[in-house]
């Protein structure tokens, strides 16, 4: 059969050069940009009437915004202090002003030489939308997490069964001769991490996890030690699915899925064009493989 894929990447965090960048970033962000008063509008119609008389005496209190913005940047600094973490982190609930009304703002050191940054912008109900907007306003692309390929399969009935043989077939010019499909099998079947590392590069990883597979072992049974509900017979896992369902009248559950991802290595996200450019040319020949391709999985049991 054929692949049923999802490309998925994650991108977070606005890079920018010295504290004064920051500091203007965050002004016009007060100002208004596409996306920044989301989450007020969205804390307004959710009702909160206490929370919206605290954020219009926050607003009154700090005039324009003026003292409101010297308060974060000072909050801010600790990221730019050479003997620091090079992390800085400012929460705000209704004591936010405007835009920044339940926001968290990070700022996270790239590069002390070069004196780069990362603004993070991440707001109660609309995620990280004003941080697009900003970015869109600023002209600068955000920095890249990883991206992922989603290979989703349909269970029969309760059950999955996935030989990991085949689901690594396609990719098999990527990865290292040790990296078989038994080894990868005999590691979710032992181990409760979800998952595995399929290749090591300088600047990246290449991971397999799995979702919507039940857990390993039957906790609803009293036997202690609780007994094993997987089967595994050399590269092929099988067991009951995850219990949690996308649509509870008709009981249907999620589908048995593996995550194939492309991530950065280390704390930070990729902000170097080329680095993010690695990521994405990675992820794009991953998803070519098995949205080209049948294959010989299957999902019966």
């Amino acid at each position: 059969m054929a692949w049923n894929t999802r490309r998925k990447e994650y991108w977070m965090g606005i890079p920018l050069t010295g504290f004064d960048e920051v500091k203007a970033a965050l002004a016009l962000y007060m100002n208004g940009v596409r996306g920044a008063h989301d989450a007020l509008g969205e804390a307004t119609r959710g009702g909160d009437g206490g929370g919206m008389l605290f954020a219009f005496k926050t607003l009154a209190e700090n005039g324009r915004g003026d003292k409101f913005l010297e308060r974060l940047y000072d909050a801010l600094k600790p990221a730019a202090d050479p003997k620091g973490r090079g992390r800085a982190v400012k929460d705000y609930d209704w004591d936010g002003v405007g835009p920044f009304t339940k926001t968290a703002v990070e700022l996270q050191s790239l590069d002390r030489a070069s004196d780069l940054y990362m603004l993070g912008l991440h707001a109660a109900y609309v995620g990280r939308k004003g941080e697009i907007g900003l970015a869109e306003a600023l002209k600068r692309e955000r920095c890249l997490r990883w991206a992922e390929i989603d290979l989703h399969l349909e269970p029969i009935g309760n059950q999955f069964k996935i030989d990991f043989d085949a689901a690594l077939e396609p990719i098999r010019d990527l990865l290292f001769p040790a990296t078989t499909g038994e080894a990868v099998a005999q590691h979710f079947f032992e181990a409760d991490d979800k998952s595995f590392v399929l290749l090591r590069r300088a600047n990246l990883n290449v991971m397999m996890r799995h979702q919507w597979l039940s857990s390993r072992l039957n906790y609803d049974v009293k036997a202690r030690p609780a007994p094993l509900q997987w089967y595994l017979d050399g590269a092929v896992l099988s067991g009951p699915v995850e219990e949690r369902y996308k649509d509870e009248e008709t009981r249907k559950p999620y589908p048995p899925t593996l995550e194939i991802s492309v991530v950065q290595t280390g704390d930070l996200p990729a902000w170097k064009p080329e680095e993010k450019q690695d990521i994405l040319d990675l992820a794009d020949r991953i998803e070519k493989a098995y949205s080209g391709s049948a294959s010989k999985v299957e999902s019966t049991y």
